[in-house]
């Protein structure tokens, strides 16, 4: 018999291989955007189990995990958590002098997401701004990232009302990316929102008509997605929307909240908030028609679905504000 050669198997490979499993960004996503958040938890808690057992709590592995867990809480609006979990993420990165961590950096990033949802656009700018720093320090200008964080500084502009200091940052992350990027459509967005919010309806209309175009061809070129189950897409037509409401195209209103139902329909159901918004938005718009008893009803709906959400709750502010609306309508 010939001798069997068996080759040492490499522990910390297949640990390494395995975190990247759990952690996957992809799966992260479809899990979070369907409600799947139990399972979500589930990973992140298997990964952190991991990564303690086998690199120890100060590793960067360890780290990854935890941010893993803020982005899941935060997704559920367990701000709190959310909030612990990047923290401690934070902490070990900067105690192993791993800054230029690709990991850090989406800390930080995290960190600005979770203040501005939180309105605290002093402590999320500054989070933002850190990590662009390290963004170009250590990757330059032309990493994706930077250019993404630009588009959050923008909007956290955007939402204080400096629309003059919000609209540089826009076009600065417009100036990095080929002009074939499919990020393009991102900040289209984000600009037809701006100048919908400051009343320049024909400039906004050509942005989120742009976005579209954008996201569009995105999907032709991507197997695994299409129109008809991609969210983002759905999103845009909900600030189309919104936008033909206030210049009084109910008719193109209306047909655009039915296409973006359809889709986050066919993505991710009736149950979830996504589906809940694009409700609350018909109401609005029925409510501008004078419509009372159909915006109360597209209300009444919105007002089920957020009130049982595990990510909503019915003391969430959202939901008050769908009961006000409700009120509103008497």
């Amino acid at each position: 018999f010939l001798p069997v050669c068996v080759w040492p198997v490499n522990n910390d490979s297949l640990s390494r291989a395995r975190l990247d499993s759990l952690l996957n960004e992809r799966q992260k996503a479809i899990l979070t955007i369907q409600g799947e958040y139990e399972k979500a938890l589930e990973r992140g808690k298997q990964a952190k189990e991991v990564a303690k057992n086998q690199f120890g709590k100060m590793d960067t592995a360890y780290a990854k995990a935890l941010d893993y867990l803020g982005y899941v809480c935060w997704s559920m609006d367990s701000l709190k958590k959310a909030k612990a979990y990047y923290f401690e993420a934070k902490s070990i990165f900067e105690k192993k002098h791993r800054i230029n961590n690709q990991g850090y950096i989406d800390v930080l990033l995290h960190l600005g997401i979770l203040h501005r949802d939180l309105a605290n656009y002093g402590k999320a700018e500054f989070f933002y701004r850190k990590a662009m720093d390290m963004c170009k320090s250590y990757y330059g200008k032309e990493r994706l990232m930077y250019v993404r964080i630009l588009t959050h500084l923008g909007n956290i502009h955007r939402k204080k009302g400096d629309y003059k200091k919000a609209l540089p940052f826009y076009t600065k992350a417009k100036s990095l990316i080929p002009e074939d990027h499919f990020f393009h459509g991102n900040i289209d967005f984000n600009l037809g929102v701006l100048y919908r919010v400051i009343g320049r309806y024909n400039k906004a209309e050509s942005f989120v008509d742009q976005a579209l175009m954008r996201i569009e061809d995105m999907l032709t070129k991507t197997e695994l997605l299409n129109q008809d189950n991609h969210l983002g897409y759905a999103n845009t037509l909900n600030n189309l929307g919104k936008l033909y409401g206030e210049i009084q195209k109910y008719n193109e209103a209306k047909s655009v909240y039915h296409h973006a139902l359809s889709i986050e329909e066919n993505s991710a159901g009736k149950a979830y908030d996504y589906y809940a918004e694009t409700l609350s938005g018909l109401g609005d718009l029925h409510l501008k028609m004078r419509n009372y008893q159909e915006a109360k009803a597209y209300f009444k709906q919105a007002n089920s679905i957020l009130k049982n959400r595990l990510r909503i709750g019915k003391n969430h502010p959202r939901h008050a504000t769908t009961l006000y609306k409700l009120v509103s309508c008497q």
